[in-house]
């Protein structure tokens, strides 16, 4: 968790109880800020499979594969 808010080689460090409680907030909210954008990743290519096995008539994704498009003449 530390490394989300270690900026140097640790030659400026926190003095009080008070910053160490301040810096330790900042690390989890940046914690919080990493998993958001984790999970809106996640969620968008999981849209992209869904939305492309639809497509492809497989919606619940066990069926065969489909084959592909043939030229039209």
């Amino acid at each position: 968790m530390t490394i989300f808010a270690t900026v140097g080689f640790g030659d400026i460090v926190v003095q009080t109880n008070r910053m160490k409680l301040l810096v330790t907030l900042q690390m989890l909210l940046d914690l919080a800020v990493l998993g958001l954008a984790i999970k809106l990743l996640t969620s968008a290519a999981q849209r992209g499979v869904h939305r492309r096995d639809e497509l492809r008539g497989d919606a619940d994704g066990t069926g065969p594969p489909s084959e592909p498009a043939q030229p039209s003449q």
